[in-house]
């Protein structure tokens, strides 16, 4: 019984670690730059009152 449990245990751990890799793999399609100014990320930033705030702006390769 424990053999058996062990064997399907194992079978099944294998078959979703598979389908996690190539769902993983997979090439992303990503959209080009249009220019236009976009906010990706927004959250709690840690920042207190009075501190310096830096925004970071990507450097265009044109």
């Amino acid at each position: 019984m424990t053999r058996t449990f062990n064997k399907t245990l194992l079978y099944v751990m294998s078959l979703m670690a598979l389908v996690a890799v190539l769902v993983s793999c997979e090439k992303d399609d990503q959209e080009k730059n249009s220019g236009v100014v976009e906010l990706i990320n927004f959250g709690p930033t840690g920042a207190r009152h009075g501190d310096t705030i830096r925004f970071l702006v990507p450097i265009s390769t044109k």
